[in-house]
């Protein structure tokens, strides 16, 4: 039998990852979907791994808030953290 797997970020499933001062009604109408969607995979027997934080994976829970810039895709920082959190899921196949 073939298992199938959704793969996520950290900050979708978290909301408090997420950047501050963003509207409430936005943030909220987000959650719903969120949860809806989850329901849905769970409800056709889908897993869900969630990869790890880069933030954390490169500086740890006591980290001082970051550039954006510093996570875009092609700057050395991301890649590394990129490579870090994907080992693990080439595991699987």
């Amino acid at each position: 039998m073939k298992q199938k797997i959704v793969i996520v970020s950290h900050c979708f499933l978290n909301d408090a990852a997420k950047l501050r001062n963003q509207d409430a009604a936005d943030m909220e109408q987000e959650r719903t979907k969120k949860r809806s969607f989850l329901r849905e995979l769970l409800e056709r027997g889908i897993e869900v791994i969630q990869l790890p934080c880069p933030e954390f994976i490169l500086y740890g829970c006591s980290r001082f808030p970051v550039r954006y810039a510093t996570f875009s895709p092609g700057s050395p920082e991301y890649a590394a953290a990129d490579r870090h959190a994907a080992g693990g899921i080439r595991s699987l196949s």
